[in-house]
């Protein structure tokens, strides 16, 4: 998700700037897609920028620490953070979303990443709209459940806090060792409320 700096050259004048492509797991750019910036100390408002045919570019932003999210139609959401932005970075963030369905096709098999995924369910129905986060060194990846609970993470290998979050508030929490080229699949049980 995550591609490298750039060379001076490609700096903006005055503040840090941010680019990429949104896809598929085929690496077919998706048209509607948005990519939203939110400045985890709220001292600015959200920025929402909608890539033009699964390219994006974010205007040009004050330092500070963000939060990076992806989402389209039909994919499920994809978030990253803590994002520390100072000038004259220029980052490129390449995101690549799954669909609802059939995600276990969408992972291949020569993948080196781990794959941390599932649908949350509760008493047998989906949660939605719940922040499933795989925590390393203070660094965060997640994923929003969308409408069928379903959620999607993929990090290097390593031991990770497992967090979910509903509403801001934590409903589970866990430590999982995960290894490099392996799925897990459905790892969270929640209790009833």
């Amino acid at each position: 998700m995550l591609g490298g700096q750039l060379p001076a050259a490609a700096q903006s004048p005055t503040q840090a700037s941010i680019f990429g492509t949104i896809t598929d797991i085929s690496g077919g750019l998706i048209e509607g897609a948005v990519l939203k910036l939110e400045r985890l100390d709220r001292s600015a408002g959200v920025v929402v920028v909608n890539a033009q045919q699964g390219k994006y570019r974010v205007p040009p932003l004050p330092d500070g620490t963000y939060s990076l999210e992806a989402t389209a139609p039909g994919f499920l959401t994809v978030k990253h953070y803590p994002l520390r932005v100072r000038f004259p970075d220029t980052f490129q963030f390449d995101f690549r979303l799954h669909i609802g369905r059939g995600i276990m096709d969408g992972v291949g098999e020569a993948n080196p990443f781990c794959r941390f995924f599932g649908t949350l369910r509760r008493q047998d129905a989906p949660v939605a709209n719940a922040k499933v986060c795989l925590i390393r060194n203070q660094r965060s990846n997640c994923s929003i459940t969308n409408s069928l609970g379903q959620y999607f993470v993929q990090v290097i290998a390593g031991t990770y806090e497992v967090k979910v979050e509903e509403n801001g508030v934590a409903v589970f929490t866990s430590q999982m060792e995960l290894s490099a080229s392996s799925d897990y699949r459905d790892r969270i049980v929640l209790n009833r409320p």
